[in-house]
């Protein structure tokens, strides 16, 4: 059975002694920034407003075809109404 040492990676000495460089270390001329904000509030209000419109829109439409009549010509059947007034 032979012995294996374990060399480790390139960067492992330097991250393990805090001598590590991250891309928040760099600052360049010039340098743009970002930060991200948390909106759980807005979130959760969008959600709420999200849940009670599906029934709206559902019903809606339900109401909507029964204003409507039904399509007169459909790709299975044939047309409905007579054919001259297709022409």
């Amino acid at each position: 059975m032979t012995e294996h040492a374990f060399h480790g990676r390139r960067e492992d000495q330097r991250m393990l002694t805090g001598k590590g460089r991250y891309t928040s270390d760099f600052n360049f001329p010039g340098q743009l920034y970002a930060a991200f904000v948390r909106a759980d509030r807005a979130s959760a209000v969008l959600a709420v407003v999200g849940v009670i419109n599906v029934p709206i829109i559902h019903y809606s439409v339900q109401w909507w075809t029964t204003l409507h009549q039904p399509a007169s010509v459909t790709k299975m059947d044939k047309p409905s109404i007579a054919l001259v007034m297709l022409i």
